[in-house]
């Protein structure tokens, strides 16, 4: 994507759709208390083992425990900071699509292959017990990879100045700018989870539907599998969805640029 562009005025993501954070201090913060109560917990642990009847399992089991929380966490703070949206430039189209060597996804099976290292090797060393830990932990990671990719292949937008296409699982609908109406973003509650969507209205007569039937009116976009921020993509259409004017003159990287959440300046 080209340095120079920027997105256009009329762009205004919000934050309303996505997930508040800490921020890079509190991050810093809570990521040395955990390392604090890893090491705190450690020496406990060793202390009460010189002191007491339980054996070396328990001091090397608890160091683990915790230093596998402090390496996940770590690994899922540093997604949130470093990962980058699935987004490319074609030469007619924006595409949003997951690839696991850039987003988030890269640096959690990472954690779980480090952590599942770690027991692995404690558990050759000095606990041979230790060893299905290990192996389940890596077993979290091909799942991860599994999950990323499965969801890769099912779950892309394809955006250009004319439509919006869709494309979910055996699905691939197309909707025309002009057509979207009632376009709205909020979080649901999932099985006791709050998760955000977008949801908008095509009359059936204007869905172009590469596979799958269009549904009467009514569509909703999830972000399961979708590497983009939901407030950036709901901006985006809102910008879309906008005057005739508005996408005639926007390029192709610029509707990168908005997925991305890049602010104007």
């Amino acid at each position: 994507m080209r340095e120079t562009a920027t997105p256009p005025a009329e762009y205004r993501p919000d934050n309303a759709l996505t997930r508040p954070t800490l921020g890079v201090v509190g991050e810093i913060v809570l990521g040395l208390l955990l390392l604090a109560v890893t090491v705190v917990a450690t020496v406990v642990a060793f202390y009460l083992d010189r002191h007491g009847d339980y054996g070396i399992e328990i001091p090397i089991a608890v160091s683990l425990v915790f230093l596998t929380i402090t390496v996940m966490y770590t690994a899922t703070t540093l997604a949130d900071r470093l990962a980058e949206p699935g987004i490319y430039v074609g030469d007619d189209s924006v595409v949003v699509g997951s690839y696991i060597w850039r987003d988030a996804k890269f640096y959690s099976t990472a954690g779980w292959v480090l952590c599942g290292a770690l027991w692995l090797l404690v558990g050759l060393a000095v606990v041979p017990g230790y060893k299905i830990f290990g192996y389940a932990l890596f077993g979290l990671a091909v799942y991860e990879v599994v999950k990323a990719v499965y969801h890769a292949r099912r779950n892309r937008l394809v955006l250009n100045r004319d439509s919006l296409r869709v494309i979910v699982g055996d699905r691939d609908l197309e909707f025309p700018w002009e057509a979207i109406a009632q376009l709205r973003g909020e979080h649901v509650k999932v099985d006791k989870k709050s998760r955000p969507e977008i949801e908008f209205h095509c009359a059936p007569t204007y869905v172009l539907a590469h596979s799958g039937s269009p549904e009467p009116e009514s569509y909703k976009i999830l972000f399961t599998g979708l590497p983009v921020r939901p407030d950036a993509l709901l901006a985006t259409m809102e910008f879309m969805t906008g005057p005739r004017e508005q996408r005639e003159r926007v390029s192709l990287e610029q509707i990168a640029v908005m997925l991305r959440g890049i602010r104007a300046a």
